[in-house]
């Protein structure tokens, strides 16, 4: 799942959501983005699997 704001990039995994790469995010900052993703994570999982 690729996050981008303000110039900073990160990818993480789904299924369990784990961070790949970080691209200028600070630490607090994943921790909230990895929060979010795993709240919406069965969404997103249903999401990606529609559009393939």
């Amino acid at each position: 799942m690729p996050v981008h704001k303000a110039g900073h990039e990160a990818k993480f995994w789904l299924g369990p959501v784990r961070l790949s790469w970080n691209k200028g995010f600070r630490e607090s900052d994943l921790r909230d983005i990895a929060r979010i993703l795993a709240a919406n994570e069965t969404k997103l999982i249903e999401a990606w699997n529609e559009t393939g």
